[in-house]
């Protein structure tokens, strides 16, 4: 039947066949192509079909076409129909529509009939397609005055597609589209990516970065554990409340992301942030200072205030615990001489500490100010904050509830972490991944690493 409709329509466009035929609608024959499954049918659009077909087979050339109807869309038989009784015999489409059948067997709307005959006598709609094949308005010169300007740009201001179409509208006299500017811009390499969050440092900062990481990269990694014991740092580790809701506040605060729909934005189960998470009372602070090695972390001081003093850390000093701390880093190192880490803190520099880490043959290597990312430990710090805030989740999470962990509890919680196997590895990648940072950072001639 296929080819018969194909006959049909293949003749009337070639001139075979002329008397009632030619005037014959060619959506009836499309109609005929599509609907009608035998070739008996076909004898009720045009008798003479089966005839034709045997006669003109030679002439068959036709692309075959699918058509997608929605379920209360029309068939093309169906528009077939409006169409006669609208042209022929001048119904209304009210009159008409009670006589049509949909895709789904239904009665339709006057609407539908009337939108589907004005499909079949207006012109076709504008596909779109009228720039395709044109040559490239942006050549290879253009696209690269626009990554250019994009790098210009972007500097001090935000700069997205629109902004370079508008750019290449006044500079260039190019008028674009902006998905072409942003495919243009993604065959060079460049992506809509989250702006880097690294800090900027003057001129005087990044030289003594540089040197610093100039220092480092010296030595091979195997010299670097002889030139550095301990990475050290303090930090303050935070309880979580105990009332239900504060503590759900308070542990989804560093939860950015959720997977849901954009409607799901209210759902109160979706729901939990504190912006004011740092400002806690002191009961709930758990102050620290510690650092690790290539062999894991070793703890100096715990006390309650969130700064202490150098006195404070002279008898620290005196008692043992930072000779203890770094033989617990460094398995296999008992004696000195220990070269530390650190920042610069005063109390670290004053006068009596300073006499105390002479006693203990303890050195303090000085790293450039400000500057976190090359400090090892922080890195540390961080990862122990995760796997803390992990199981305090866990404790919420569970049927049923486990109620939040007091002080002492989160202490000794936090004591088991660091004797773990995995955090002694986390601990030593931490400190092989100090030269990769100072690589960077000296590349970029003291600039941030991102890292």
């Amino acid at each position: 039947m296929l080819g018969v409709c194909a006959a049909l329509i293949c003749c009337r466009h070639r001139g075979f066949l002329d008397g009632p035929a030619k005037r014959m609608p060619e959506f009836w024959a499309h109609d005929c192509f599509c609907k009608v499954g035998h070739a008996r049918a076909c004898a009720t659009v045009w008798p003479s079909a089966p005839f034709l077909f045997q006669r003109y087979r030679k002439f068959y050339s036709m692309v075959l076409l699918r058509l997608r109807v929605h379920p209360r869309g029309l068939s093309l038989a169906m528009q077939r129909k409006v169409y006669v009784r609208h042209t022929v015999h001048k119904e209304s489409f009210e009159k008409i529509a009670p006589q049509i059948k949909n895709m789904a067997g239904a009665t339709p709307g006057w609407q539908v009939c009337r939108d589907a005959f004005n499909r079949m006598t207006t012109d076709a709609r504008k596909d779109g397609y009228e720039n395709c094949g044109r040559d490239a308005i942006i050549t290879p010169e253009l696209r690269r005055w626009l990554v250019t300007r994009l790098k210009v740009m972007r500097r001090n201001t935000v700069c997205t597609s629109g902004v370079l179409q508008r750019e290449l509208a006044s500079k260039k006299r190019v008028i674009v589209e902006e998905s072409t500017v942003r495919r243009h811009l993604q065959q060079a390499g460049y992506k809509w990516l989250p702006r880097a969050k690294n800090k900027k440092y003057s001129a005087a900062e990044r030289i003594v970065r540089k040197a610093f990481s100039d220092w480092v990269l010296q030595f091979t990694p195997a010299e670097l554990k002889q030139e550095l014991h301990m990475s050290l740092d303090g930090v303050v580790l935070t309880i979580p409340p105990q009332g239900e809701i504060q503590r759900e506040n308070f542990l989804k605060s560093d939860d950015l992301s959720v997977w849901r729909k954009p409607s799901e934005r209210n759902l109160p189960e979706l729901a939990g942030h504190d912006r004011y998470a740092k400002q806690v009372p002191k009961n709930r602070m758990l102050p620290l200072w510690g650092g690790i090695s290539w062999g894991g972390f070793g703890m100096v001081l715990q006390h309650d205030l969130r700064k202490i003093t150098a006195e404070d850390w002279k008898e620290a000093v005196d008692d043992g615990s930072f000779v203890k701390a770094l033989r617990a880093a460094n398995p296999g190192k008992v004696n000195g001489p220990w070269k530390v880490l650190c920042d610069n803190e005063s109390f670290l520099r004053a006068d009596a500490s300073a006499a105390a880490h002479r006693r203990c043959n303890i050195q303090l290597i000085k790293m450039p100010p400000t500057s976190p990312d090359l400090n090892p430990v922080e890195k540390y710090w961080s990862w122990i904050r995760h796997r803390m805030k992990a199981m305090d989740l866990r404790d919420l999470a569970a049927r049923p509830r486990r109620a939040a962990v007091g002080r002492i509890a989160y202490k000794a919680r936090f004591l088991r972490l660091i004797k773990t196997q995995k955090a002694k590895q986390v601990a030593g990648k931490t400190m092989v991944n100090l030269r990769k940072v100072a690589l960077i950072v000296s590349k970029n001639g003291g600039h941030a690493s991102g890292s």
